[in-house]
Formats: structure tokens, sequence, C-alpha cells
């Protein structure tokens, strides 16, 4: 269970910091960029970019807590059955939008798919 829970929140670490990375480099840069009447608004960009980080944060959090867990022997299946869903659906609404080969929705099936085991009966 221990390399599953390592695993799983390498993953998700991975994935968060590339999604902060990357978006803000290649979505929220270039869409403030353009001319959109809608996003001159000083509020609207703040909450743009918070929309965006959000999921990273929250992966970033729930990754930290596996290793955390991982490395104290205090991980508790209830809670981690749980995320389970939220890696594989992101992943899943990532590869759906992208449509292609991107290392985030294969870091987030990697994160659900350890974490499942990890959590699964042995």
């Amino acid at each position: 269970m221990t390399w599953a829970l390592y695993l799983s929140g390498t993953a998700a670490i991975l994935s968060a910091s590339g999604h902060s990375f990357l978006g803000e480099r290649y979505l929220i840069q270039p869409l403030l960029a353009a001319d959109v009447p809608f996003l001159k608004s000083r509020a609207r960009q703040r909450l743009l970019r918070g929309i965006l980080h959000l999921a990273s944060v929250a992966w970033f959090g729930i990754g930290a807590m596996l290793i955390y867990e991982a490395h104290s022997g205090t991980a508790d299946p209830a809670w981690l059955f749980f995320i389970v869903p939220i890696f594989a659906l992101s992943g899943l609404m990532n590869l759906w939008a992208l449509r292609s080969v991107q290392p985030g929705w294969i870091a987030m099936f990697i994160a659900a798919a350890a974490l499942a085991y990890a959590v699964w009966p042995h």
C-alpha cells in the first residue's frame, strides 16, 4: 500500500504543478493578451486565474497528504476511496477535452490507478 500511496501522491503533485505552470503560460496569458472585452476587468482576470489554479491547489494538497500518509503509515482507506474517482474523472475530462496524448491526464490516471490499488482489499 505504501508504494502505491507514494506513486499516487507524486503523480498528483506533478500533475498539479504542470497544470498551473502550463495553464498559466498557454491558456491564461494568451487569453489576457487577446482583445477579449469580457476579460478587461481586473476582477474577471483574477477570477479566471483562481478557477484555473483551484484544481491545481486541490491536487497538490491531496498529493501531499497521500505522501504524508504513506510516510507516517496512517492512511485511512475510507477517505482515500473517495479520492480515486476525483483523480479518474479529472483525467477523463482532460482526455475528453484535449483528445490527444497529454502528460496531465496520464498522471491523473496513474494517480487514480495507484490509489485504487492502495485501497483495494488484498
